[in-house]
């Protein structure tokens, strides 16, 4: 149980960071298949030539979602097992293992975000931003509701860590409650399980420390990127 649970952490964080990695295959499988339909070809035979260029994007997804929802239900039979240490360790796997992937896809994503909205702007003379807003808006939102989804098998190793934590009598009712609504945000959780794990059962603090360094380079460097943009933005 205590092996198969680790190692459905592991997988998990493993898959999720593969996306980055396996984007330009699937795109350049998915022109091959398309561009081998015939433009005269059937509806049918055009709905599945479709199906078959996402094939391999909808087994990704399937398998990812799957591995979540064992993940999910390995936090609560590893609570009922009572192994702080097992527990807290697949909490930071989700937690630290996936630091890499966050910062990777929000510099690549604000990328995309910046400089599509930048020439969009330059050629249109600033036209285009009341138009482009409300879009880019939707995008931004289901980006991010995307990326939440993908801490949540993470985030119920971590309820199990405060429920763990405030029944050991560590934390009171008040703080466990904090730390629950602290998983539900970007960094928060992270930083919540950093706290849990370090500071209330003295575990993991090497790993910490690292990643805090991460997150702190990663704050200046966010504050950097944003005076940068706005001055961007103000010179076109």
């Amino acid at each position: 149980m205590k092996k198969s649970a680790d190692k459905l952490a592991i997988a998990y964080v493993i898959i999720l960071s593969l996306i980055p990695v396996l984007a330009l295959p699937n795109l350049i499988f998915q022109n091959h298949v398309l561009d081998a339909i015939p433009y005269d070809a059937s509806v049918l035979t055009t709905e599945l030539g479709f199906f078959l260029s996402n094939l391999p994007a909808i087994v990704y997804i399937v398998a990812l979602y799957i591995l979540g929802i064992l993940n999910i239900w390995k936090s609560f039979s590893s609570y009922e097992e009572g192994d702080s240490t097992a527990l807290i360790n697949r909490m930071l796997i989700h937690k630290y293992g996936l630091v890499a992937f966050f910062l990777y896809d929000f510099i690549l994503l604000f990328t995309l975000y910046f400089f599509a909205g930048a020439a969009l702007t330059f050629m249109t003379g600033g036209l285009i931003i009341p138009l482009m807003l409300p879009i880019m808006s939707v995008m931004i939102f289901f980006t991010v509701i995307g990326f939440w989804l993908t801490i949540l098998p993470g985030s119920f190793y971590a309820l199990q860590v405060i429920r763990m934590t405030y029944k050991a009598g560590k934390i009171s009712l008040g703080t466990a409650i904090l730390h629950g609504i602290l998983q539900l945000f970007f960094l928060t959780d992270v930083l919540s399980a950093m706290y849990l794990a370090t500071v209330k059962w003295k575990r993991a603090n090497k790993s910490s420390i690292v990643v805090g360094i991460v997150y702190i380079v990663c704050a200046i460097g966010t504050v950097v990127l944003a005076v940068a943009t706005i001055k961007e933005f103000q010179g076109l």
